[in-house]
């Protein structure tokens, strides 16, 4: 057995100057923010200089892109073709897990400079915590793994289950070099809980904390966001929601996946949107005369807001099997029939059932943003479901403009739902911040965040969602006064929590600013070997894990 790392000899409070922090995703760096905010407290540190490195993929925080100490070192994807075969596959993902490994070791052993500190998200798991053990025997780093996740219940969740000897070598694994790290964070209480019973691992819990720029929009802002968003106000079948003459992007046919791109995030048209032209917009448009459906300006210019708006409900995804989007598409049906009811009843129209989505203005928005394997079956889904008070959208934004919707919206809803029980879903944090209230999905650990009736609503089933949406959400003044009266719970109880920067500096900063590297150690040396046939193992590993995300995402390299 490998002995644990010894700790840190150094004042905790001193802070020398010229270190250097390595923080390490084996993954896509711009969907992980946890890690990006890691890196910007770090390098925001005196005398600190940053080497981000992970997968590239979506465009990190601007703050991070600019900033004068922070280094990004991104890795792009094995460019091996997907063969169509599925007997050739076996090969092609040990070929592609196999040149994964040799980039993370030649970027951390030859390209990336001698770091003071690795942090180091986990999962996954394989093949990154056997790599920073070896970096950390060559190099002298001091190591502090941050867990998201346990790995092998995601991996269980794939098909294997818990008892698949794969599963089993997984967890193994992540136990195995969890318990030779200098620290470790984690993200819940119950995280930390278990890590110490099950692993004999002592971890500091980092809540998840929304940075300062998630906040509630001013009324001028969401103005200039919805105009600008307008294009991608669409619904399953790429009609816009609010009927007009503006064609219909070219391709777009049978989704409504039009991506805002990072062009989003400024007051410029968005490449290859629909044209904005007034004049073929019909007299009855929201859209008329500088306004939108939930803002309009008077005759000053004064932008105030819309008497009689839809409500706008928002939900951010991964779309991947742990978020039932079903649950909440069937909790939508329940909601349109109860607005349905609500307005018959309001209007003592009995002819209402046989109205139309076209012949109904909506009461109630809903966008979902996000990208992930199960976008296209959630749409085909919408597509076989007609709603009559609800329109749906799905937008990818950019980091810029997705904390500006979540500060716009009225309410939030999280169908996350943690593999292991002990994970916390970032996202609400992102709603909190924005004093954005959330109607999240119960498991074991979401009463860490989200408190019943206080800051939000938990529920089990879709008939209980559909109930919570209808008390917050429907056009009453009931609904209005219980959605008020929420959001101001939610506000006095975010104001006892700290921000991100004070969590960090409390929490993490003492840990990831007290040491420099060690010396080489020739024990260390020594124990490198063993940690090499570990890593070494670990691909025929990563191997079988390669193939589980290949279930959970076909069609994707």
């Amino acid at each position: 057995k490998i002995p644990p790392m010894a700790p840190a000899d150094i004042d905790e409070s001193a802070a020398p100057d010229g270190r250097v922090v390595l923080v390490l995703v084996l993954g896509d760096v711009g969907r992980s923010p946890r890690m990006q905010y890691h890196a910007l407290s770090l390098a925001e540190a005196a005398g600190t200089q940053v080497v981000l490195c992970g997968l590239r993929g979506e465009r990190l925080l601007a703050a991070l892109e600019e900033h004068k100490n922070v280094t990004c070192k991104l890795l792009d994807a094995a460019p091996l073709p997907r063969p169509r075969s599925g007997l050739l596959f076996p090969f092609y993902a040990f070929l592609k897990v196999f040149l994964q490994l040799a980039q993370l070791l030649w970027l951390l052993l030859v390209d990336a400079p001698r770091a003071d500190v690795i942090l180091v998200q986990t999962p996954p798991a394989i093949p990154a915590l056997a790599v920073v053990w070896l970096t950390r025997a060559v190099r002298g780093s001091y190591i502090v793994a941050d867990w998201h996740n346990l790995g092998y219940s995601v991996l269980a969740q794939g098909g294997f289950g818990f008892r698949h000897p794969i599963v089993r070598f997984y967890c193994a694994f992540e136990r195995f070099f969890g318990q030779t790290f200098n620290n470790h964070l984690c993200v819940t209480e119950a995280m930390r809980t278990w890590l110490q019973r099950e692993w004999a691992v002592d971890a500091r819990v980092l809540y998840d904390r929304p940075p300062a720029f998630f906040a509630e929009l001013p009324v001028s802002e969401r103005h200039t966001l919805f105009r600008r968003l307008r294009p991608f106000f669409r619904d399953s079948s790429g009609d816009p929601i609010w009927p007009d003459a503006a064609p219909t992007r070219e391709g777009a046919s049978g989704t409504n996946n039009l991506d805002s791109t990072e062009a989003a995030a400024r007051d410029n048209p968005l490449p290859g949107a629909p044209s904005l032209s007034l004049e073929s917009l019909p007299a009855d448009s929201p859209w008329r005369d500088g306004a939108t459906p939930w803002t309009e300006c008077d005759r000053s210019g004064a932008v105030l807001h819309r008497a009689a708006a839809p409500a706008l409900l928002v939900s951010s995804t991964s779309w991947t099997p742990d978020e039932d989007f079903e649950q909440l598409l069937q909790a939508l049906v329940l909601l349109d029939r109860q607005l349905d009811a609500e307005k018959m009843k309001s209007t003592a129209l009995k002819g209402s059932a046989s109205a139309t989505a076209a012949s109904c203005p909506p009461s109630v928005v809903v966008v979902i943003t996000g990208k992930g394997p199960l976008k296209e079956h959630f749409l085909a889904r919408m597509r076989q479901t007609p709603l009559i008070h609800i329109r749906i959208a799905t937008m990818w934004l950019s980091p810029q403009d997705y904390p500006r919707l979540l500060g716009s919206a009225d309410l939030g809803v999280c169908l996350h739902a943690s593999t292991s029980g002990l994970d916390l879903p970032m996202k609400i944090l992102d709603m909190f911040g924005s004093k954005l209230p959330v109607c999240a999905r119960n498991f074991t650990c979401i009463s860490e965040l989200v408190k019943h009736d206080v800051n939000g609503f938990v529920f089990d089933s879709a008939e209980q969602l559909s109930a919570q949406l209808f008390s917050l959400l429907s056009p009453t003044p009931e609904a209005a006064t219980a959605l008020q009266a929420l959001r101001r719970r939610l506000v006095a109880s975010e104001a006892s929590r700290p921000r991100w920067e004070q969590n960090w500096r409390a929490t993490a900063g003492p840990m990831l600013l007290r040491t420099r590297s060690r010396a080489f150690s020739p024990l260390l040396m020594r124990q490198a070997g063993l940690s090499a046939t570990l890593a070494a193992i670990g691909i025929g590993i990563c191997l079988s894990q390669q193939t589980v995300y290949s279930m959970l995402s076909p069609g994707t390299p």
